[in-house]
């Protein structure tokens, strides 16, 4: 189970459950830097929150790969940069946290990046709506 920061929510902005959203993240370090898989938690237009492998620096700018799978297509992000605003320890074991991410330069995102975070965000909200739903149901 993972864990989520047991002290009252300080986000401006109420994120989703990020269902079936991958990133791919690469720490701005060198010319050299590879690209690695996480797995994502949450999600709104403004940031996300990763499970990373490694302790994140508090204020690291960092690119990020979004995708989001559907099941007649995909959604995705091809590069994003993000700031690391969050860390919390998830596993000691396997030196994992988890990391909260802000979208750098919001105003300056291309129309086509806007829009792809805009429908990542839309069928999320539709399918935390329907999840809220069905739990009502029952």
């Amino acid at each position: 189970m993972l864990a989520y920061p047991k002290e009252k929510d300080k986000r401006q902005h109420r994120r989703l459950p990020a269902l079936s959203l991958t990133a791919d993240i690469k720490i701005k370090k060198g010319l050299f830097t590879s690209w690695y898989s996480t797995t994502a938690l949450d999600f709104n237009i403004y940031g996300v929150a990763l499970i990373v492998p490694n302790e994140p620096v508090l204020g690291t700018k960092t690119l990020l790969k979004l995708s989001l799978a559907m099941d007649m297509t995909e959604v995705k992000v091809n590069q994003i940069e993000a700031k690391v605003v969050n860390k919390v320890m998830v596993d000691s074991k396997k030196g994992e946290w988890r990391a909260g991410y802000i979208f750098s330069n919001q105003s300056k995102h291309s129309q086509e990046t806007k829009k792809q975070l805009n429908r990542i965000n839309e069928y999320l909200e539709r399918n935390n709506q329907l999840k809220d739903k069905l739990k009502d149901e029952k």
